[in-house]
């Protein structure tokens, strides 16, 4: 007898992630464009809390729900945020391109 569990037929584990898939696309991600919507038309320092938060829940869930280059983006993002290391212009650029994967990948769901 094996011990592997067969997630691809476990009908439990399916809507499981059916439900994270929704959460991503209905909470997670117009949160992020929202939030960054609001911070493009400030400095960085005036940006809000919700957005780094934003972007932490898309690198947290993205992989999950098989969007794993997505997640390591948004990953990169918040790790690029928390280095201090890129410039605002710079870590805008990382936010805005991430936004656009985003929104390639909603277009492609469609």
């Amino acid at each position: 007898m094996s011990n592997e569990i067969d997630l691809e037929n476990d009908a439990e584990w399916l809507e499981l992630v059916a439900g994270f898939r929704t959460h991503f696309w209905q909470v997670r991600v117009p949160e992020l464009l929202s939030n960054w919507a609001a911070a493009k038309s400030v400095s960085q320092t005036q940006w809000p809390d919700d957005l780094k938060r934003a972007i932490h829940g898309i690198a947290g869930s993205a992989g999950l729900i098989g969007y794993a280059d997505i997640g390591d983006a948004a990953r990169s993002v918040e790790q690029a945020w928390d280095s201090g290391q890129l410039s605002a212009e710079a870590l805008m650029q990382r936010i805005d391109a991430l936004a656009q994967d985003i929104a390639t990948l909603a277009t492609d769901q469609v």
